[in-house]
């Protein structure tokens, strides 16, 4: 999704997974709720393995 053209979506999603919206953000979800989120230089292929593997 390209939140610039999609503001509202990302917005709403941010909203009911209960994280802050930020760009850029990576977020996990399980079972409808953000377990996880970061954003910027947050994002790497670390954490995101990290992120998962916790999950």
């Amino acid at each position: 999704m390209r939140v610039i053209e999609e503001r509202p979506v990302s917005l709403a999603l941010a909203e009911r997974v209960g994280v802050n919206h930020e760009s850029p953000q990576s977020m996990l979800i399980k079972d409808g709720h953000g377990v996880w989120n970061t954003s910027h230089r947050g994002i790497t292929v670390e954490a995101l393995k990290a992120a998962v593997a916790e999950a």
